[in-house]
């Protein structure tokens, strides 16, 4: 065996990755952590009260929670309280989720894009004219790549998906990107978000190595669940079907369903044939540590240490929907003047929920026999307060602000800047969850761009299950999430007119902080030309010499030909920033007049442009 055949043998196995006599690649699936139990419990109980059914969290406290006597749970409102009585959530948590979504993409989001430049040309910074090109070369690739990502994200709708894992995050503390290539359908690479209850993750020293997804189909009142394996260099799917007689499951071929007919199992290698060191899959935590288990790998939960709380809101909302019916005005009447029903002709009777009638037996005198009405005391305060104790505790522990779920309504003429100061704790944990969420965007997006990359090879699949990854070039993404409270134009206007009379800010840094994303650059530069005209800015630097022959006594030709080794223009500045620093060194060094140095300023301005 060869150091090269034998390097990759190596390789091949510490991926789990290993070769049949005929050269197909065999697929080790690595094993998962050890189950926790107890954390998976708390995920369902989270996706119960996510969920805002009060079916679905009735069952789970009343069905799926069984733990021993001494745990709390038992004397909870949705563990004691039986199904005869007034059972009421609020969707508490099901907002906070929603909030959260809202705190990242309210304000939308900007992608970036650029190639990778390779080592030399970090290392050689002169400007040449061969390097000019081959720069001008990457910048288009790198346009027309972005173009290729900002198309394949709106084939997948990216940003519902994004918002849909903000939310799945929330509640279950965990979610993965699970990227596919189905080139029978579409020719761009596709990706779908799961929760923490639908994937299984193997990890080493924090390190990702193994993310599998589970998806689940009934098919003739049978129960399928698909496990879908992504490790470093291959996939791999599984097909289970679930016995009929308890919860355990047999595993079939995938071809048994039409939902999973077809499926493949692929390594992916690189042009040398050894074996990617990536997972196409890609998992983030909501927030880390999870300090239920630490050690299993997956994030918190936004719900953790709140179901509690959660708990004792529904029981203050049923509570006083309890209190309000059984304090509703009472009439106090003989049997005998009771309503007759038109069809039997008996009298009324009484239910729980119609308790404003209550009839008095025996014998009355008919002077008695009349209508009495009682109107009980009803003190709606102490529900109110309570609630809002709770609320408090909920939001405290969550790090956001009333005003961020709707609670304190802001004036219709606050400013961006009192709305800042009023959510500053809201503020703070969407910093927080920014961080996490731009490290997994980088690798998300460029794991989608490699297999666009080599999408042609995927779809051929010419070495069996081996796909061969030859294009692995690198790219530099950015992903920014734009301001979540949003400030109006005529707020901008005021704050930007304030810095310039301040002296903290120049004409072109407001026009472009006023205008933002509603302006191009182009119409911008002309923006700040006119302001500094009509205010007589800088004219001194912007003097009119086009069509002249003769500047200041001396020929236009003369002072071309006499033009010395002039400023030359930085990359993005603009004719006017130049002038100012150009014109003044031509007066001094050159000796030239004002408008013939404006003259020569703006010809070198256009021979770099």
């Amino acid at each position: 065996m060869g150091l090269v055949t034998g390097l990759q043998s190596m390789g091949r196995k510490a991926l789990g990755i290993q070769l049949d006599g005929e050269g197909k690649a065999i697929i080790n699936v690595l094993s998962p952590v050890v189950f926790n139990e107890y954390e998976e419990l708390l995920v369902q109980e989270n996706r119960a009260f996510y969920s805002g059914d009060e079916g679905i969290i009735a069952n789970f406290y009343e069905i799926v929670l069984n733990h021993q006597s001494n745990d709390p749970r038992e004397q909870w409102f949705w563990k004691r309280a039986p199904n005869t009585t007034i059972r009421i959530h609020t969707p508490i948590p099901a907002t906070i989720s929603k909030v959260m979504k809202d705190l990242l993409f309210s304000g939308g989001y900007d992608i970036g894009l650029d190639i990778a430049n390779d080592e030399q040309d970090m290392i050689d910074t002169e400007k040449t004219d061969e390097k000019k090109e081959k720069e001008t070369k990457r910048e288009q690739e790198s346009k027309e790549k972005l173009l290729r990502l900002e198309s394949i994200l709106k084939i997948n709708k990216a940003s519902t998906k994004f918002k849909k894992g903000a939310e799945q995050e929330s509640w279950s503390g965990h979610i993965a990107f699970k990227i596919i290539f189905d080139p029978d359908f579409i020719d761009a690479p596709l990706f779908e978000v799961y929760p923490r209850d639908r994937i299984e993750i193997v990890k080493k020293h924090t390190l990702t190595q193994q993310i599998t997804f589970f998806d689940f189909y009934t098919v003739e009142e049978r129960e399928y669940r698909l496990r879908s394996i992504y490790g470093k260099g291959f996939v791999k799917h599984e097909l289970e079907v679930k016995r009929k007689d308890s919860s355990n499951w047999d595993s079939v071929d995938v071809d048994t369903i039409p939902q999973t007919s077809g499926l493949k199992d692929y390594v992916f290698l690189d042009s040398e044939s050894n074996p990617l060191d990536i997972v196409l899959a890609i998992d983030k935590p909501n927030a880390l540590p999870n300090n239920i288990d630490q050690e299993s790998g997956y994030g918190r939960s936004d719900y953790a240490g709140l179901a509690g709380e959660f708990n004792n809101i529904d029981e203050t909302i049923s509570s006083k929907a309890l209190a309000i019916r059984k304090t509703k005005v009472r009439d106090f009447i003989s049997d005998d003047l009771l309503p007759k029903d038109r069809l039997t002709g008996q009298r009324g009777t009484r239910n729980d929920f119609d308790n404003n009638i209550i009839s008095l037996k025996g014998d009355i005198a008919d002077k008695d026999k009349k209508l009495q009405t009682e109107q009980p005391k009803f003190d709606a305060e102490g529900y109110i307060k309570s609630f809002q104790q709770d609320l408090a505790v909920i939001l405290s522990r969550l790090g956001i602000n009333a005003s961020t779920i709707g609670l304190e309504t802001a004036s219709a003429d606050a400013s961006g800047e009192s709305i800042r100061e009023r959510e500053k704790s809201s503020l703070r944990t969407r910093d927080d969850k920014i961080e996490l969420w731009t490290e997994m965007f980088d690798e998300l997006l460029s794991k989608i761009m490699l297999l666009d990359d080599n999408r042609d090879s995927v779809s051929k699949g010419e070495k069996g299950n081996s796909i061969v990854f030859s294009d692995m070039t690198n790219y530099d993404i950015s992903f920014e999430f734009k301001d979540y409270i949003v400030s109006t134009l005529e707020q901008r206007i005021k704050t930007m007119a304030e810095a310039i009379t301040g002296k903290v800010a120049d004409i072109s840094k407001a026009v472009d902080e006023v205008w933002q994303d509603g302006m191009t650059d182009d119409d911008k530069a002309d923006m700040v030309a006119s302001i500094m005209k009509e205010n007589n800015i800088g004219t001194e630097f912007n003097l009119e010499t086009e069509g002249q022959d003769v500047i200041d006594g001396v020929s236009t030709e003369e002072l071309i030909s006499s033009m010395g080794s002039n400023p030359t223009p930085n990359e993005g500045e603009s004719r006017s920033e130049f002038n100012e620093r150009c014109v003044p060194e031509l007066k001094t060094k050159e000796k030239r007049t004002q408008k013939q140095s404006v003259f020569l300023c703006n010809l070198k301005f256009d021979e770099a442009e």
